[in-house]
This record gives C-alpha cells, sequence and structure tokens, in this order.
C-alpha cells in the first residue's frame, strides 16, 4: 500500500509539493530509502531549494558517501558539479575490465552510467567500486 499522500496534507498542485513527492518516487525507483518528512526536507534545502535542479549552478541533495538512507543525519545540499564529480571520477570493475569513471565504461558498453552506478549500489556480480 502507498503513501497517501493527501492524508498528509500535500498538494500535488503546489510546486514545493511536486518536488518533494517527485524526489521521493526517484529514490524508490533507485532502490533508495527515502524516510525524510516534508518538514524534514524543506528544513535540509532551507534558501537553497529555489537553486535546486540539474545543471551548473544548481543544487542535489546528496547522501553522504552515497550510502543509505535519505535521511536526517545522512544528507547534505551540495551543487552540481560536486555530486557530477564523485561519479565521473570514481573508477570501477565491470564485469573484469577496470574503467577509470562511470563514464568510461558506460561508453565502452553502451550502457547509461547511472545504471552502473545503480548496479554497483545494488551490489550485481561483477560491478564494483575500486
Amino acid at each position: 500500500m502507498g503513501i497517501k499522500w493527501r492524508e498528509l496534507g500535500i498538494d500535488y498542485k503546489n510546486p514545493i509539493h511536486r518536488a518533494y513527492m517527485q524526489h521521493h518516487g526517484d529514490a524508490k525507483k533507485r532502490g533508495i530509502p527515502f524516510k525524510l518528512t516534508l518538514t524534514e526536507w524543506l528544513d535540509i534545502w532551507g534558501d537553497k531549494l529555489p537553486m535546486r535542479g540539474k545543471g551548473k549552478g544548481k543544487f542535489h541533495m546528496c547522501r553522504k558517501n552515497d550510502i543509505g538512507a535519505y535521511e536526517v543525519g545522512n544528507v547534505y545540499i551540495g551543487e552540481h558539479c560536486y555530486n557530477s564529480v564523485k561519479y565521473h571520477h570514481t573508477a570501477v570493475l565491470v564485469n573484469g575490465k577496470k574503467y577509470l569513471s562511470t563514464g568510461q565504461a558506460s561508453r565502452d558498453l553502451d550502457i547509461r552510467d547511472d545504471t552502473i552506478r545503480y548496479r554497483i549500489q545494488a551490489g550485481w556480480q561483477g560491478y564494483k567500486w575500486i
């Protein structure tokens, strides 16, 4: 049984509520627990909320060491470039072959780099950070 957003007082038409629901849904799709209430989520974002998004000069909610749930004490707001750099400059081992980054593995294997990250985080055999 899913979350009853209306019972929590969340309005689908409110852009802040929609952003929260989108974040919650994206985490669920990636298999990452999302344990933040709307109030906690807003408190963590603080004055950076208007700058949330993709691209240069934007901010993301990041998990410490990209591990664990989205929950109080395990998240922080980071700049887009930092969040991207930490993914694209981390060496990976895929099916016995070493790559300097998920981007390099992605191009060689013709699969998305976020798919590679997901497989590593999910513990797929043959995929790991090195």
